[in-house]
């Protein structure tokens, strides 16, 4: 009863282990490299045998492995490992643009003018009353 596990890692590329754990009889695994070529492995009963096969980055490898009472087996792995540290992402905020609007400063509701005429006004009603309650008191204090 032969069985096939595969293992797929940036370090090791592809990695099959062969095994023949449940088995009472040796077995031979046909395994076909990612490069094409082919190879006998011989396993016990009751052993493991693992193999494995280098991936370039950026590039797809195809491991076969056939054996006496097992399917086919295929492995296959795109190999994209290669991180950029430092990579920064800026998202940009969308702009709207609604035809016919000019781009203009936004109205807060402040009406400067308005604000400066009753400014000026309460200053001079301020310097009236400050005159009129100083004629006052003299006028009081040359009285007695």
């Amino acid at each position: 009863q032969p069985d096939v596990s595969a293992e797929k890692h940036c370090l090791t590329g592809i990695s099959v282990v062969l095994s023949n754990m449940n088995g009472t009889a040796d077995t031979t695994f046909n395994v076909t490299a990612p490069d094409g070529s082919s190879e006998s492995v011989p396993v016990r009963a009751g052993q493991q045998v693992k193999r494995s096969f280098k991936v370039k980055e950026d590039h797809t490898a195809i491991v076969t492995v056939t054996a006496p009472g097992l399917a086919k087996k295929t492995v296959k792995y795109a190999k994209d490992c290669a991180t950029v540290l430092g990579v920064k992402h800026v998202k940009h905020p969308r702009t709207v643009v609604v035809q016919g609007e000019k781009e203009t400063l936004p109205f807060t509701g402040f009406d400067a003018r308005r604000f400066l005429m009753e400014a000026a006004a309460l200053m001079f009603l301020g310097a009236m009353m400050c005159g009129v309650a100083g004629s006052r008191r003299r006028a009081a204090v040359s009285r007695r």
